[in-house]
């Protein structure tokens, strides 16, 4: 069975290139723009998966995992910044804090982020 991942990040730039990089590893990839549509997404595709951008326009990542951990608690969740600080905190800490499973921070090499998704989805049968 091929896994569903679905990676949310306002940059389109970003969410092309990781839709490239996984539909290349056989990974079928969904994307979403904000929180509201990657919320919407989860509840059609039921990913296997999800990659977080943590600072958004319209929706922060927090939020976003929050409501993720609503729907699933099992859900592998990998939170991506920039290094950005969140209410005076290191966004990904307070990812990890929230629930998100592992985080990344960009720029990351593909290699590094592949190994990490093969890594979670072995732990988690589907």
């Amino acid at each position: 069975m091929t896994s569903k991942l679905l990676v949310i990040d306002d940059e389109e730039p970003i969410r092309k290139s990781l839709a490239l990089l996984l539909g290349a590893r056989g990974y079928e990839v969904l994307t979403a723009a904000d929180g509201d549509e990657a919320l919407k997404c989860f509840d059609e595709f039921q990913p296997h998966l999800v990659l977080s951008d943590m600072v958004m326009v319209r929706q922060q990542g927090i939020e976003v995992i929050l409501a993720l951990r609503k729907r699933d608690t099992r859900l592998p969740i990998i939170a991506m910044s920039g290094g950005a600080r969140m209410q005076g905190d290191d966004a990904l800490t307070l990812a990890r804090h929230v629930g998100a499973t592992e985080s990344i921070e960009k720029p990351f090499e593909p290699e590094t982020l592949l190994a990490m998704i093969e890594r979670l989805l072995a732990a988690d049968p589907q």
